[in-house]
C-alpha cells in the first residue's frame, strides 16, 4: 500500500516558510527561451539577499528580465499567485544596484550578468527614497501593480514593507545540451537524487548521458515524496510480469491518485525516451471484478478516455490500464502484453523515518548491497535458508555455490555473478538473527 511520506531535500532549510508554487516553462516553441520561472511567497526569508540565497540553494537565481517578453511572462505568472502581492508590491527580482555612487539610476544590473536592456520604472522610480526609514538605501528592484520600483534590503524595518515574495529563473544547461537542466532533473532524463535541481552528472564531473532516470516528485511542488521511473521490455510482456519486475526492484506498478499525480507520471513517461505513446500502469481488474491498484491503493480516480473502459463483452477480457495523451486511460488486453513501456513507484518507508527509502538508496544514505531496492538495514538477504537467521547453515549455502553464479542465485547476495568474497563479507557482517 502507498505510504503517503513528507521529502527533505537540499536547501529545503533555506526554504522554511516559502510556499511553493509550480515551476512554468517558457517554451521556446511558444516564443521563449526555454527557461522555468516559479513565484515562491516569501513568508521566511522576508529580504531581498534572503530570497536571494534561497534561488541559489535551489539551483536557480532571482529572475533576470531582459526583454518585453520575457517580462510579460514573468508577470503574468506573478499576477496569477496568490499571496504574492502585499498592498500592490509584487515579487523581488535579481536587479540590484551593486555601486549605488551616480545616482538612483545609474548602475543597475541583473545577478546574472546579463545586459541592463530593459526598464519599466513606474513614474517617480527609481528614487532611492528611504521608505522604511535610516539603514540602506534602496538598491533592489521589485514588482509594483504597474512596473518596477526600487526597494531596501532592511532587516530592522519590521513596521514597513517587507518582502513579499520572489520569482526563481532557472536557465542553467550545465552539459550544453541545449536544455535548461532543471527540466531534466523533473522529467528525470538526467539524474538529481539530492534534489538541488543540478544534474549529478555535472556535480560529479562526469558526462552526462540522458536516460530515464528515477525521479522524484518532490513534497516541494505538491508531490508525495515518492519515486518513479519508465522502464520498457524488449519483448512483449503481461502484466504479471510487469509486476514482478517492478517489485524485484522494490517498486510496484505506479497507482494513480488524483490528476496531479496522474499528470506527473504522464509527463515523466513522455520525456523518458522509452515511451511509445502509452505507459501501462498498476490498474487491474479480474473477471468481474471491479478495478483496483496491485499495491493495494484504495481507489478514488479514473481518467478513462472516450469510449473507455471498452470491449466490456468480449471474449479478450482487457485488464490492465496505460496513459496515453493527453493523461488519459485506456483498459488494454493483458494476453498480448501490447504495453512495453510501463511506469513503476517507490513509496516504502521500512524504517517510517517520513522519507521513502529509495531515494536515501539513490543518494547513498543506506546501503543496498543487493540491489533490490530496499535497505540493507530493512532486510535479511544473506538469510538464504529463510530461517530468520544468518548462520553456519547459510554460510555453508554461500560456499557450496561458490563460483560463478547464474542470475538469480541467492547466495551471489551482491547480484554482481559471482559468490565470492564480496558476499561472504555481507554474509558475515549481518550475522546473527534477522531484523538486529
Amino acid at each position: 500500500m502507498k505510504f503517503q511520506a513528507a521529502t527533505v531535500i537540499a536547501g529545503a532549510a533555506m526554504a522554511a516558510g516559502a510556499n511553493a508554487q509550480q515551476a512554468v516553462q517558457w517554451r521556446t516553441e511558444d516564443g521563449g527561451n526555454g527557461h522555468w520561472y516559479a513565484v515562491r511567497t516569501a513568508g521566511f526569508p522576508r529580504t531581498w539577499n534572503d530570497c536571494r540565497v534561497t534561488a541559489l540553494h535551489e539551483g536557480g537565481h532571482l529572475a533576470s528580465l531582459t526583454n518585453a517578453s520575457e517580462h510579460a511572462f514573468v508577470l503574468a505568472q506573478a499576477q496569477a499567485t496568490a499571496g504574492a502581492w502585499s498592498g500592490g508590491f509584487g515579487p523581488v527580482l535579481g536587479g540590484f544596484q551593486p555601486i549605488p555612487n551616480g545616482g538612483p539610476a545609474a548602475n543597475w544590473t541583473w545577478v546574472t550578468g546579463e545586459s541592463w536592456a530593459l526598464e519599466k520604472w513606474i513614474d517617480g522610480e527609481p528614487n532611492d527614497h528611504a521608505e522604511c526609514g535610516p539603514g540602506g538605501d534602496e538598491r533592489f528592484l521589485a514588482f509594483l501593480v504597474d512596473g518596477w520600483n526600487d526597494v531596501q534590503d532592511v532587516r530592522e524595518c519590521f513596521g514597513a514593507w517587507l518582502v513579499p515574495s520572489f520569482v526563481i529563473e532557472w536557465s542553467a544547461d550545465c552539459n550544453n545540451d541545449g536544455i535548461v537542466d532543471y527540466g531534466q532533473c523533473r522529467d528525470g532524463s538526467l539524474p538529481d537524487y539530492d534534489g538541488d535541481n543540478v544534474p549529478d552528472c555535472c556535480e560529479r564531473g562526469v558526462a552526462c548521458e540522458v536516460g530515464a532516470y528515477p525521479v522524484e516528485w518532490r513534497a516541494t511542488e505538491g508531490g508525495n515524496g515518492h519515486w518513479y521511473r519508465t522502464l520498457r521490455t524488449t519483448t512483449r510482456t503481461n502484466f504479471d510480469f510487469k509486476v514482478g519486475a517492478a517489485r524485484s526492484i522494490g517498486a510496484e506498478l505506479a497507482s494513480i491518485a488524483d490528476g496531479n499525480e496522474n499528470q506527473f507520471v504522464f509527463t515523466m513517461a513522455r520525456a523518458s525516451g522509452v515511451f511509445a505513446g502509452r505507459v501501462c500502469i498498476g490498474g487491474r481488474r479480474c473477471d468481474g471484478c471491479p478495478w483496483g491498484w496491485v499495491d493495494g491503493t484504495p481507489w478514488s480516480f479514473e481518467p478513462w478516455g472516450p469510449g473507455e473502459p471498452g470491449n466490456p463483452g468480449d471474449v479478450h477480457v482487457e485488464m490492465f490500464i496505460s496513459i496515453g495523451a493527453p493523461g488519459t486511460w485506456a483498459d488494454v488486453w493483458d494476453f498480448d502484453g501490447s504495453e512495453r513501456a510501463y511506469a513503476v513507484e517507490w513509496s516504502a518507508d521500512c524504517d517510517s523515518d517520513g522519507i521513502v527509502d529509495y531515494g536515501q538508496i539513490l543518494r547513498g544514505e543506506r546501503p543496498d548491497a543487493n540491489a533490490n531496492g530496499v535497505p540493507d538495514g530493512c532486510e535479511c538477504f544473506a538469510d538464504l535458508n529463510s530461517d530468520g537467521y544468518v548462520q553456519g547453515a547459510d554460510l555453508g549455502l554461500m560456499l557450496s555455490s561458490w563460483g560463478t553464479a547464474p542470475a538469480g542465485t541467492a547466495a551471489d547476495v551482491n547480484r554482481d555473478g559471482a559468490v565470492d568474497g564480496n558476499d561472504l563479507g555481507l554474509l558475515l557482517a549481518t550475522w546473527g538473527p534477522c531484523g538486529n
